[in-house]
């Protein structure tokens, strides 16, 4: 896991990842990935984002 250049962990949430994300980015999740499906991503954002938000918790380093 790598950091950004100023040394600080930088996390991606996005509708969906399809590529390679720069190494600069510590960790990426893709909430269509998360829901299962892009109408479960669409159909409730909010909860989705909440759902990253304790992912991407986990897997940045403090």
């Amino acid at each position: 896991m790598e950091n950004s250049p100023a040394g600080v962990p930088v996390g991606v949430v996005a509708g969906q990842v399809t590529g390679p994300v720069p190494g600069s980015v510590s960790a990426a999740l893709s909430l269509v990935e998360l829901a299962g499906s892009v109408d479960a991503a669409l159909g409730d954002p909010a909860r989705r984002l909440t759902e990253a938000d304790a992912v991407l918790a986990d897997r940045l380093p403090t």
